[in-house]
């Protein structure tokens, strides 16, 4: 079963969000951030996959507001041309 866990929910389920976040960042190696976990918080919906009473899968989801475009090296969008022709 899959559980989703949003903005406003029970404090409880939250908790229960932190602990496995806190194993998968670990595993993957991920460093601690010096920021307020309310803001990295904010906005974010956690799905927690949940297999014979285990936690098994987390997918965390959070909005953005602003996306900015990545730098291209120059004649990246070019297409090829074909070499046969």
């Amino acid at each position: 079963r899959i559980l989703e866990i949003r903005p406003g929910d029970a404090p409880s389920h939250w908790r229960k969000v932190e602990q496995v976040k806190a194993i998968v960042d670990k595993s993957m190696g991920f460093a601690q951030s010096g920021r307020k976990k309310e803001e990295d918080d904010a906005g974010m919906t956690c799905y927690l996959y949940i297999a014979k009473r285990r936690v098994v899968g987390l997918l965390v989801v959070k909005r953005i507001h602003r996306a900015y475009r990545l730098h291209e090296p120059p004649g990246a969008n070019k297409p090829e041309k074909n070499k046969n022709t």
